[in-house]
């Protein structure tokens, strides 16, 4: 994973840290009124929540979720429900964007009544994922070592590999330091920078990193672009772009054919947002273009979609508007298709564009966990989902991993039998039934057949970012794993596991892949 989708708990899964403040019209959302129009309820649902995402089903959360989670989240977007920006950092820019309105859009009735029928129609416990294999313990293919970057919490907000230059960085998003690790675990080189490193794209001899500026929820315009470069050995920085709304991850590439490489950042904002297309004009200077106005932008692939070739933005998005958007390259202009919409409680969070099954077509392997916005149960929905594309843009869900909290996932023939396997993590992991399911292997035994394994080892941190590479250059893919244990909880975490995470210092775990 090459982004820390907070959609995610970098960008968006925090949420509940910096929770909105209400004046007092919580309790609005109370359901006073057990007699209250169902029906009317319904129809209001009907009417509303579809202008903001698509219409959720009430058996995507259990009651309770609806009634203390959901419902009060969504208030202060219907109106019913006042935030008190002046006490926030954020407020007067919120205040002058004007997306929480004034006054309700809909009648006290009508809010009783959608209130009554979530309660009414959710069940009463979540729904259990089926056919989920059990998983077996431990992982003969690879060899644990973990690595303490720091001398505080761990705050680890990025983890790539370089295999090329055998080197393994790391983000902190409290040090703000981006460090640089020999494949021994020993530090190279240590950057200081303005806030925490969230993505790193490599280009020739430059890296570009991405800085989210506000690490939890919030709309101020902090995010940074920077432009580091090793060709002289020590690090040499160059602040690229500033003033982005949390941003999360940075695509190089050339979207008009100029032969100059041009910016996609992706600003996630919070309530708030953009998709920015920052075009080159030469010796240093960018112009800024907006391809997408809202927030929840996590990542960008680049790619000729439609073979007209022109160069296309395929964007996953979290929020409210979860799932995945191509924008076509039409030369003058970009035409945004969404091609994957998921309800908002799926919590998109990363993704990999790769050929999975060899048909020479791009397919979509997605993880859907992300659940830092209000306190609420397991679901069944979260997970690893496989989209099988056609070539032109289309894609069918082929493949489905139940994972609550499913936060990252990188698919790769980690043991060299000739098929993609699949290493995951969750950020949010059912602890009461499913207490190691914070990393999770998925051996690929063929025909979509995949066995999970679980490491006891990986209860030392709680993964926020993965990546995968050949660290050590022995021929073998090894994965890392970087762990910020002070995000949510808004699911349950026992209090020794946490308690274990702020003191054993455990950063980062590398996977060494032993196959060779």
């Amino acid at each position: 994973m090459h982004a820390v989708p907070l959609g995610s708990a970098l960008q968006k899964a925090a949420l509940f840290l910096a929770m909105v403040i209400l004046d007092g019209a919580v309790e609005s959302v109370a359901i006073h009124s057990a007699g209250a129009d169902v029906q009317l309820g319904r129809e209001a649902a009907i009417r509303y929540c579809q202008t903001c995402h698509l219409l959720p089903k009430p058996e995507l959360l259990d009651k309770e979720s609806w009634v203390n989670g959901a419902l009060p989240h969504m208030a202060p977007w219907m109106g019913v429900a006042r935030l008190n920006l002046a006490s926030r950092s954020d407020g007067q820019r919120l205040a002058a964007a004007g997306i929480f309105p004034p006054a309700p859009l809909l009648s006290e009735k009508e809010w009783r009544a959608l209130n009554a029928y979530y309660a009414s129609a959710a069940p009463t416990q979540p729904l259990a994922p089926t056919n989920k294999p059990a998983a077996q313990p431990g992982l003969p293919l690879f060899r644990v070592r973990m690595l303490r970057t720091t001398t505080n919490v761990p705050f680890t907000s990025l983890v790539r590999v370089d295999p090329a230059n055998k080197r393994l960085y790391v983000g902190d998003a409290q040090e703000k330091t981006l460090k640089v690790l020999r494949p021994d675990g020993s530090l190279l080189h240590s950057i200081e920078v303005d806030s925490a490193p969230v993505s790193l794209s490599f280009q020739r001899t430059n890296l570009f990193v991405t800085l989210i500026g506000r690490t939890f929820p919030s709309d101020e315009l902090a995010g940074q672009v920077w432009s580091v470069s090793f060709a002289n050995g020590a690090p040499q920085v160059k602040r690229m772009l500033r003033g982005l709304p949390r941003a999360t991850h940075t695509t190089v590439a050339d979207l008009n054919g100029d032969g100059r490489d041009d910016l996609i950042v992706c600003g996630f904002g919070n309530s708030l947002g953009n998709l920015f297309w920052f075009e080159n004009q030469g010796e240093g200077n960018y112009s800024e273009h907006v391809l997408l106005s809202g927030a929840g932008a996590i990542q960008t692939f680049v790619h000729d979609w439609d073979g007209d070739g022109r160069l296309d933005v395929a964007l996953l998005r979290g929020q409210a508007r979860e799932g995945v958007e191509i924008f076509y390259n039409r030369g003058t202009r970009f035409e945004e298709v969404p091609v994957i919409q998921l309800p908002s409680s799926y919590g998109c969070a990363s993704w990999q564009v790769l050929d999975f099954d060899g048909d020479g077509h791009l397919d979509l392997l997605i993880a859907n966990g992300d659940n830092g916005d209000y306190k609420s149960k397991p679901k069944a929905y979260h997970g690893l989902r496989l989209y099988r594309g056609d070539g032109h843009g289309h894609f069918t869900e082929r493949w489905f991993y139940p994972l609550n909290g499913a936060y990252g996932v990188y698919a790769a023939d980690f043991d060299g039998d000739g098929d993609l396997d699949i290493a995951a993590i969750s950020y949010f992991p059912d602890y009461e039934k499913y207490p190691d399911e914070s990393f999770v292997y998925l051996r690929n035994d063929g025909d979509w057949h995949f066995q999970p394994f679980v490491l006891p080892e990986a209860r030392q941190g709680r993964w926020l970012v993965m990546d995968a590479g050949d660290i050590d250059g022995d021929g073998d893919l090894d994965i890392v794993l970087g762990s910020f244990p002070q995000g949510p909880r808004t699911t349950f975490i026992p209090d020794e596991r946490w308690r274990d995470w702020e003191t054993n210092g455990v950063s980062v775990m590398i996977l060494e892949n032993t196959t060779r």
